[in-house]
Order: C-alpha cells, then sequence, then structure tokens
C-alpha cells in the first residue's frame, strides 16, 4: 500500500477557520525556505514545529537538528509574520521531564513562541502506571512557571492516561487541545481501523466530543497524507476531514505535515461540495448513540476510546480530580 501525499491547487482551497497552523518537524537549515514557502501558499497562519523525536527513538531529550538551526527557523517565521509554536515528545521519567521543561522555559522566552505543545502518545502513555500521580508530582513542578500556554496533543478519543494532562495544562497554563482527527491506514490495516467513527468525514466528532469536556481552545489536527479508507484518496479525505472539524465546532486546525504537501496539480472536490455530502444527520450523531464506541478501540497497544456515555461523566470527573490533587 503506497503512502500518498496530498496535492496542494489554490484554485480550490478555502481555509475558512479562524487561524490555519502548520506542521513541521526538525527543519534543517536548507529546507526553512519551503517551510515558509507552503504556509504562504496554504494561507496559514501559525507554524508549529516538532522540536525532537520520541524518546523510543531518542531517549535524552535534545534539540533537532541543533539549538542554532531552531533559533534561525523561529526567527524566519515570526519575520513571515506569523505564528510560532514550539512541540516536543516527554518521556514518562522526572529526568527527562525536568531537562525538557528547563531548556524549552529558555527556548520560548529566547524565541518569542506563543505556545508549547506536548505530543503524549507512545513511551508516554504506555510506561506510567498512575497519569493523575505523574502529572502532579512530576510534570507540575517542573513546568511550574512556565513562560507560554501550553497544549497537548494526541488521539482523536483522548485516550485516559492523557486526560489528566490536558486537564493541568488547561488549568494552570491556559492550555489548549490538539486532537489528531485524521484517519489513515496503516500497512496492513489495524482491526480498528475498520471501524466507521475513525474514518474522514467522522473522527472529528470524536474528537469534538472528547475533547471539549476540558476547553474549548481546540484545534484539529488533519492530515494531508496517508493511506485512505474506503471511498476517499489524500484529498478527500482532507477536505472531509476539515469540513467535519469546521462542522463541530472547531475554529482553528492544523496541517500535518508541512512535508507532506505537494505543489501544483488537482484536488478531487472543494471543501464546500464534501461537507454537502457528508454523512451527517445531526451534530455529533457518530457518537451520540454510543453504539459505534460502546467497545474501546485498542490503538497503539492501549485503549484510546471509551464510549459516549463514558465521556459524559469521565471526563468533568478528571477535571475536578486534579483539581482535589493540586488543592491538597
Amino acid at each position: 500500500m503506497a503512502l500518498q501525499q496530498w496535492t496542494y491547487d489554490p484554485a480550490k482551497w478555502p481555509p475558512s477557520f479562524g487561524r490555519l497552523w502548520l506542521w513541521t518537524m526538525f527543519s534543517e537549515r536548507a529546507h526553512h525556505d519551503r517551510v515558509l514557502s507552503v504556509a504562504a501558499e496554504i494561507g496559514a497562519t501559525d507554524i508549529i514545529v516538532l522540536l525532537n523525536d520520541s524518546p523510543k527513538s531518542q531517549p535524552a531529550f535534545g534539540l533537532r537538528p541543533n539549538r542554532d538551526t531552531t533559533l534561525e527557523l523561529a526567527k524566519k517565521v515570526r519575520g513571515a509574520g506569523l505564528s510560532y509554536h514550539m512541540s516536543s515528545w516527554l518521556d514518562p521519567s522526572a529526568e527527562y521531564v525536568n531537562r525538557a521543561a528547563g531548556e524549552l522555559s529558555e527556548l520560548a522566552e529566547v524565541t518569542k513562541a506563543t505556545s508549547l505543545c506536548i505530543d503524549a502518545e507512545g513511551e508516554y502513555r504506555l510506561r506510567i502506571r498512575n497519569h493523575l500521580q505523574f502529572v502532579a508530582e512530576t510534570i507540575s513542578p517542573a513546568f511550574a512557571g512556565f513562560p507560554v500556554p501550553i497544549g497537548v496533543t494526541s488521539f482523536a478519543g483522548l485516550p485516559g492516561e492523557i486526560a489528566s494532562l490536558l486537564a493541568w495544562a488547561v488549568a494552570e497554563h491556559n492550555g489548549y487541545g490538539m486532537p489528531q482527527v485524521y484517519g489513515t491506514l496503516s500497512d496492513p490495516p489495524q482491526e480498528w481501523q475498520h471501524n466507521r467513527a475513525v474514518y474522514p468525514d467522522r473522527i472529528a466528532a470524536m474528537g469534538w466530543r472528547t475533547w471539549s469536556k476540558f476547553t474549548d481552545r481546540l484545534v484539529a489536527i488533519v492530515a494531508a497524507y496517508g493511506n485512505p479508507h474506503p471511498g476517499f484518496d489524500v484529498a478527500s479525505a482532507l477536505e472531509a476531514q476539515l469540513s467535519r472539524s469546521e462542522y463541530e465546532g472547531f475554529n482553528e486546525a492544523a496541517v500535518w505535515t508541512e512535508e507532506s504537501i505537494v505543489g501544483g496539480g488537482q484536488r478531487a472536490t472543494t471543501r464546500r461540495e464534501v461537507l454537502s455530502e457528508l454523512d451527517i444527520t445531526g451534530k455529533n450523531t457518530v457518537i451520540d448513540d454510543g453504539t459505534s464506541l460502546v467497545k474501546p478501540l485498542v490503538i497503539g497497544g492501549g485503549v484510546a476510546v471509551a464510549s459516549a456515555a463514558t465521556y459524559r461523566w469521565w471526563g468533568p470527573w478528571i477535571g475536578r480530580a486534579w483539581r482535589a490533587v493540586r488543592g491538597a
């Protein structure tokens, strides 16, 4: 199954979100001009840079490719009139968290970053026994006084392990959420990927339902690449993600990733055409009935999605639990 990229056609790209973010990954100096060019082409207002690799690949915290290149890109982004955001993985160890918090705090001030977004997937989810305790006793003290707002990104269904991290970011750091509302197939496809709830025209409903329990500052992350589900190509899948995100109530979106966008060519349909064709009979109906998500979906080896009924009480409870822990 060949990985497909999105072909950008400016004649068929009418983004209507309040802000449009563009992701890029630890960009080399020779790549900076392309980042800014793609941002200008798609009308991005913000650029968010993933500063490091996952702890599984990069066990010790550090910037990629290096500090000087990171500072140079930040300066170019601000010089282009765009907001600059940082993103970083977190390893579930006190040593990693403390070093990351110190270096990222200093970097946020030097780069005049707008925010930091913590990528909470993989090792962070799977290796912590008590996530609420780890956030309260390790992450919260390490990031105390952090100079910019802190956001959190993870799967659309908001894994239970990540809820306490999001609650902390919102409560203590004027934070925001970035649910990954894209549906692409691995090769070979995993069983959970056949669930209709994670198709491109529906997955944003899941993201909005779960993440909005904690904050209304949400940025929908959509994918400009992938192996689309049946009935979609990359272009129409991206259009469906954007349209459903807008329909659910997201007023900001982020395109993952700049490297997956190809200039020129034609796309299948416009966003408005896709929106009119979506299988929508009522807002959030894809999970309101609780049928498609009654059984947890297993993502990356861990339980990622609970039923809609569960989240109706569980989401607010996590927020109350966090406040209780911090007030103790």
